[in-house]
């Protein structure tokens, strides 16, 4: 049986349109399941009432109903009576393909593309992580690592990174730091070095001249 009921906080007034298949001694211990909803509860306590709406053991008629009923009842429109932040369809989740975050820079709702953004509100989120740029950094400096990583893997696989260790120690031309490219790669690698101290220490003695005084004797 796919049930539709509203839950309402006795203590708040907020109400919440959920969905279960539940029965029983299972169904009376139901609170529901959305995020913005078990929040609620866990500020406010589990005090609830329950109203069943609608029941049917037919799946489509039941995700059509609920559908029309969610936006009948205007459940994402209204933040300040539901806790709903997606229409109820008792799929028990939503998939990306038909559907889109908007915001309005204080709520964010998941809506159906086909019904477009609504007036007075943006595509996107206003609360996701990923609007704080200190998080944007952290999680770009994983993303780059993660990529680093399996990039430096693959070309190990492939074997375009296996080091030749068979003239490691060697003299003269044998010597491996004789190579013209790698001769290149630690002049620069030394002048980049000679130039971070240089600066470092232009730095220092701007900022502490004390420090940089030499003691005879």
């Amino acid at each position: 049986m796919h049930t539709l009921m509203i839950k309402t906080h006795r203590k708040t007034g907020l109400k919440y349109l959920c969905y279960t298949r539940k029965t029983g001694k299972a169904f009376d211990e139901y609170i529901g399941s959305g995020t913005r909803w078990r929040n609620h509860l866990k500020e406010h306590g589990n005090d609830i009432t329950t109203e069943i709406i609608f029941q049917t053991i037919n799946k489509d008629e039941f995700a059509n109903k609920a559908r029309d009923i969610s936006k009948e009842l205007g459940v994402i429109n209204d933040p300040e009576h539901w806790a709903n932040l997606k229409l109820e369809e008792g799929d028990g989740g939503d998939t990306v393909s038909n559907r889109m975050w908007v915001t309005n820079g204080t709520e964010d709702k998941y809506v159906f593309k086909k019904d477009g953004v609504p007036d007075g509100w943006r595509k996107g989120r206003s609360k996701c992580v990923f609007n704080d740029r200190k998080n944007q950094q952290k999680f770009g400096r994983m993303v780059d690592l993660k990529a680093r990583g399996t990039a430096i893997k693959k070309a190990w696989d492939e074997g375009r990174v296996h080091r030749d260790h068979s003239k490691c120690g060697k003299k003269g031309d044998e010597n491996v730091a004789c190579r013209p490219e790698v001769k290149e790669k630690i002049r620069a690698a030394a002048l980049l070095d000679s130039k971070v101290r240089s600066k470092r220490l232009k730095k220092l003695w701007k900022d502490h001249p004390e420090k940089m005084v030499h003691k005879n004797g």
